[in-house]
């Protein structure tokens, strides 16, 4: 049964196909722990669902997801670094769960997908974008880091590249994002991005099942980074004086200058 107390994400089965819709528009989508939890619970609910082969992430806003929300971030000034870890782990496990999930998942992305949001499609098995999708971690930019999400991008696009999104906090379009590997198919029409989503689903169901699932568990099988590590070195970032000096220009809105 579909979880009913879900209060920022929505679930939609369609045929086969199961569409989690992620629904805080008034926030553009910020991530915040109820969000996160939502986005669990609904992600659970479809690795277990005999109804569905393939899961769709996407957004009712125009953003996919901005990343982490302000009341988020102001909170992580004074966390404890046992606070700040659990919050890291947290959103690690969401990411584990998508990433392991063991039936294709698709990010339809048509509007901004930033920092932790970018993270959200990074650990998808496609991103489809469409003509409003941006793409970025510009964490670095307010004087943070993106370790989560930086073994999931280098392992789906290669060091090079991951380094050059990572270091330079660059925002960039669908056709970039697909020309460095992020992006699995940028499409520049709104007509030609919503049927492609159909048609890849299409494509997807008419394949095995059980196939598809083992195919996931052997690209999962060579973990080669240690997610605990990269959470623990998240959480401890957060008491730097670089992450306190860029979140409070972040919230004072002022540039700050390194």
């Amino acid at each position: 049964m579909i979880p009913a107390h879900l209060k920022f994400v929505k679930i939609a089965e369609r045929g086969k196909s199961c569409f989690i819709t992620i629904n805080r528009p008034e926030k553009k989508n910020a991530l915040n722990d109820i969000l996160i939890n939502d986005l669990k619970d609904a992600f659970n609910y479809a690795n277990n669902s005999f109804d569905n082969r393939v899961v769709i992430l996407n957004s009712e806003s125009d953003a996919f997801c901005s990343g982490a929300d302000l009341k988020s971030l102001y909170k992580m000034k004074d966390n404890s670094f046992e606070e700040n870890f659990n919050d890291s782990k947290n959103l690690t496990s969401l990411y584990e769960i998508i990433y392991r999930l063991n039936k294709p998942v698709i990010a339809a992305v048509n509007g901004a997908a930033l920092a932790g949001g970018c993270g959200l499609a990074s650990v998808c098995d496609f991103i489809l974008a469409g003509p409003k999708a941006v793409f970025g971690y510009p964490e670095v930019k307010i004087g943070f880091i993106p370790a989560i999400v930086s073994g999931y991008l280098i392992k789906q696009i290669g060091e090079r590249k991951a380094r050059y999104l990572l270091l330079s906090g660059k925002t960039i379009n669908g056709s970039e994002a697909q020309n460095i590997g992020l992006v699995t198919k940028f499409l520049d029409e709104e007509n030609r991005y919503y049927k492609e989503i159909d048609d890849l689903c299409e494509l997807l169901i008419l394949n095995s099942e059980q196939a598809m699932s083992k195919i996931k568990y052997i690209l999962n099988s060579d973990y080669y980074f240690n997610i605990e590590k990269l959470a623990e070195e998240n959480a401890k970032f957060r008491s730097t004086e670089s992450f306190q000096k860029g979140l409070e220009a972040f919230l004072d809105k002022r540039k700050q200058t390194w």
